[in-house]
């Protein structure tokens, strides 16, 4: 039995706009502190400035995209027995699986993963998240192999090209010719 490996969001990008986004106002807003407010009589004026609210709103949404209030939401669990989507809520057990397919949506910039049971697919995006796709892939993968299953990577009928779909089989997979 091997431990549940939970796969959260990333805020990494988040966290490098936030800190550009404060490396471009922060200079703004010391400039427009030397030059612009010495102008202004009185803290109502100050208070109601749209120069210094715009630079104030941009400073602060750059903390904010800089240091994120929330923890990153889990949005993937493995397990030895199951797959648990946290969004869209769902349980897949690893027995039910037929096949995993990878692929890229069309205009799409991210991968996804489609679990195909008996009774219904579903599509799990991998956008901004701790773990690559193809490191989700492996530790699947591993969870089935645990089990005595392996994935079989299929091949289109026309021309033998490896296709995105994996197939859950009992057999391991035959190591291919030199």
């Amino acid at each position: 039995m091997t431990a549940e490996i939970t796969i959260k969001q990333s805020y990494r990008i988040r966290r490098v706009a936030g800190a550009a986004l404060i490396f471009i106002t922060l200079p703004l807003v010391l400039i427009f502190g030397r030059f612009h407010v010495p102008d202004l009589e009185g803290w109502a004026e100050i208070r109601t400035d749209p120069v210094v609210l715009s630079l104030a709103a941009l400073l602060a949404f750059g903390l904010l995209g800089a240091f994120p209030l929330r923890k990153p939401r889990p949005r993937i669990t493995i397990n030895d027995r199951a797959l648990v989507l946290h969004h869209p809520e769902k349980i897949i057990p690893l027995k039910q699986i037929i096949s995993i397919r990878i692929h890229m949506p069309f205009l799409a910039k991210y991968y996804q993963l489609t679990f195909t049971t008996a009774t219904d697919a579903t599509d799990f995006p991998v956008i901004h998240l701790t773990h690559d796709v193809d490191e989700i892939f492996d530790l699947i993968a591993q969870r089935f192999a645990l089990q005595g299953r392996f994935l079989h990577q299929t091949r289109s009928p026309v021309l033998g090209a490896l296709t995105g779909i994996w197939e859950v089989k009992q057999n391991p997979p035959a190591k291919p010719a030199p």
